[in-house]
């Protein structure tokens, strides 16, 4: 079972340098902080200067919210990392990302020419100063093919302000596990050193990570962040409003109990941003199993079920289908579905539906959490403040 600074060493090299921490490195590190060598933001501050994350990690991050308008989640960045690493150019990735299916949906506009997709990427890059000169050149280039996209977004993250707000927002989602708005990163103001020290100090507790076993984590009184990671975790909140944060595979997540979980107003949060690479779930009004509306569904939900024995795969997988409570599915999605009955307890499925993109298998549905003591969804529902 991990330390706490063996956590902290974790978020900082999963968080800005798109790797995890050797067994050296985690033992080295996490002792120089027991010990009072450095700090943790002293140790942000070291892995900050490093070649491959001012010269590639934050360029790519930073070139990643100029297309898609965004921040990434950690494991998008490592594995862009990965594709680096195995030859690709930072420049080819960023050719990727302003020429993706993704990036036209994201600003559909810059699909109507070069000059609109230049304006665009441009505004979303928060970049200021460039002429009109320098824009026509550009776009001359570009359409006789001396000048690249990859080379383009590469030169606007070299002089973006969001190169800061971008290396804050990988900081924040390695400890929090949430990926968060840019409104959240510039509130941290504009002196980097204390934003890092501040979103540090913010993190009131973050529950012990594992990569196997069975854990068992208690909060305090106040608001806790917790994070079980890996293994079969038995996890409690205590009292205040708890986050617990999921992680983004089923596999590296286990199935954890949440002992005390509060749903409704004023309640605790259940984030699976990691997971369904969104926040702010909305369509979570509670479907009765024995429905046949057929409620339509998107990638990215997250849906609430109510009724019977719905504790294996092969139960959740025909809540699915013509006649029943939830519509089939018409291309591959990611969805999180909770279910419980009137007493007992609830469970929580991760599904990923990616082969057979017209129905949902059991093959397909993972459980990832059991909330003990949580049911009778008709009488007390989650409310959108639950799901973060």
């Amino acid at each position: 079972m991990a330390t706490e600074n063996e956590i902290i060493v974790q978020n900082i090299a999963r968080g800005l340098l798109f790797r995890d921490p050797s067994s050296a490195e985690l033992t080295y590190w996490s002792q120089q902080i027991a010990q009072g060598f450095t700090t943790p933001t002293l140790l942000t501050q070291l892995a900050a200067q490093t070649s491959s994350f001012k010269d590639e990690n934050l360029h790519l991050a930073t070139m990643y919210y100029g297309a898609f308008g965004k921040f990434a989640t950690i494991e998008t960045m490592m594995f862009w990392r990965e594709i680096v690493d195995s030859g690709a150019s930072i420049k080819d990735v960023a050719g990727h990302f302003v020429n993706s299916a993704e990036f036209y949906t994201n600003i559909p506009a810059a699909a109507e020419s070069n000059t609109t997709k230049l304006d665009a990427i441009i505004e979303v890059m928060g970049v200021s100063d460039i002429t009109q000169q320098v824009k026509t050149d550009a776009l001359a280039s570009i359409a006789n093919g001396t000048l690249d996209w990859g080379t383009v977004m590469l030169y606007l993250s070299s002089v973006s302000p969001h190169q800061t707000t971008s290396g804050l927002a990988l900081l924040s989602t390695s400890i929090t596990g949430a990926v968060p708005e840019l409104t959240d990163i510039t509130a941290l103001g504009t002196d980097a050193a204390a934003a890092i020290s501040g979103l540090w100090t913010s993190q009131i507790t973050v529950a012990t990570p594992t990569t196997s076993g069975a854990d068992i984590y208690a909060g305090t009184v106040g608001a806790d962040i917790i994070r079980g990671l890996g293994g079969n975790d038995t996890l409690t909140g205590d009292t205040g409003i708890d986050t617990f944060t999921f992680e983004s595979t089923s596999a590296g997540n286990g199935i954890d109990t949440l002992t005390d979980f509060a749903i409704g107003t004023g309640g605790d949060i259940l984030n699976f941003t990691a997971f369904l690479n969104k926040s702010n779930a909305s369509n979570n009004a509670t479907v009765i199993a024995t429905d046949t509306a057929e409620k339509a569904w998107l990638n990215g939900d997250i849906l609430v079920v109510s009724g019977n024995a719905l504790t294996t795969p092969d139960a959740v997988a025909a809540l699915f289908g013509a006649g029943k409570a939830l519509a089939a599915p018409t291309t591959g999605a990611k969805a999180v579905i909770i279910t419980a009955d009137i007493i007992g307890d609830a469970t929580v499925w991760y599904l990923v539906n990616q082969t057979g993109v017209t129905a949902i298998t059991a093959e397909e549905i993972v459980q990832v959490a059991t909330l003990t003591g949580v049911n009778n969804f008709g009488l007390v529902g989650f409310e959108s403040t639950n799901l973060g």
